[in-house]
């Protein structure tokens, strides 16, 4: 089977063949961490209409990182902690762990599906934060102080401070490549 053809299943696999990438990327993500949200209070169907919510600010504020260029680290940094905070606002049940998983994971997701599918996604990808998950955590980040899992963030300046020393260890690389690196090597 050739390459291409490998590729175009596995993005219809995965991410639909409506066409529809971002939105399914989005839903993709959502599901990568769905399964530590404690239902508590809140209906399945009180779930889905949060998510669908979120989903769809999701889809528009991110698709603001396809045609806006950002100037460096810091203003990336900031559009993430503003993004996270209003779906936090939005949503009081998510952590920022559960939250960044969601944000960081669609870009991953986005980044994969590619420049031909996702125009612009390449714009800023060199600023894109890492998704902090179990396997990182042990993997890169063992010696760290927070022994609770990542699910459990609650504090954006807790969760920044992985972001800090993900760039630490290796400066010259963009983060997002360097960290799809280490995973896949990780899960070799």
């Amino acid at each position: 089977m050739k390459e291409d053809l490998k590729f175009q299943t596995l993005i219809h696999l995965h991410f639909g063949k409506d066409g529809k990438h971002k939105h399914n990327a989005i839903l993709r993500a959502y599901r990568d961490f769905n399964r530590t949200l404690v239902l508590k209070k809140e209906s399945k169907i009180e779930r889905e209409t949060k998510k669908i919510e979120i989903a769809n600010f999701l889809e528009v504020e991110l698709s603001k990182l396809l045609t806006k260029r950002f100037k460096n680290q810091t203003a990336f940094d900031s559009f993430h902690k503003v993004l996270s905070f209003q779906i936090r606002y939005k949503w009081k049940l998510l952590s920022f762990g559960q939250i960044q998983k969601w944000i960081n994971m669609t870009l991953k997701y986005w980044l994969i599906i590619g420049e031909d599918r996702i125009h612009g996604i390449e714009k800023n990808y060199e600023y894109f934060h890492i998704p902090i998950d179990r396997i990182i955590k042990e993997r890169i980040f063992k010696d760290h102080k927070h022994k609770f899992p990542w699910s459990k963030i609650t504090d954006y300046s807790v969760y920044f401070k992985y972001q800090e020393e993900f760039r630490k260890l290796n400066p010259s690389e963009i983060p997002i490549i360097f960290e799809s690196e280490i995973y896949i090597k990780i899960k070799q």
